[in-house]
């Protein structure tokens, strides 16, 4: 019998991607076999929320990180500052207006999910 190896890369690993993943090989005869063995994957996306008593941004993961987490904030998907280590949240002055969303260091380019903030002003 011949072994064979397989690899499945998934890019821009999202919440999405989570399930169970198996593998099917096809013989050159059209005989199909699925394995036995699968592998569960289970992704959870980084989340920001806003403090609106606070004036804070916060972004949330429920993975298991290093000790050393670097935050990056992003503002209109540009790149805004390194936050100090282990500090998840950004403040905000005086309602900066935009799309803001983070990413970890060292954990891929992957954003968050955005969170808008919008000042609204009404004249009588």
């Amino acid at each position: 019998m011949t072994n064979f190896s397989s690899t499945l890369t998934i890019t821009d690993l999202r919440e999405r991607d989570s399930g169970e993943y198996g593998l099917v090989f096809i013989t050159d005869k059209g005989v199909k076999y699925l394995s036995s063995a699968g592998v569960t994957l289970t992704v959870t996306d980084l989340q920001v929320t806003h403090n609106s008593t606070q004036q804070t941004l916060t972004c949330r993961t429920s993975c298991t990180l290093t000790s050393t987490v670097q935050y990056n904030w992003h503002k209109n998907v540009q790149y805004l500052q390194k936050q100090k280590e282990n500090m998840e949240s950004f403040p905000l002055s005086n309602v900066e207006e935009g799309s803001y969303s983070c990413s970890v260091e060292g954990y891929g380019t992957i954003l968050s999910l955005p969170v808008c903030e919008y000042s609204f002003v009404f004249i009588m």
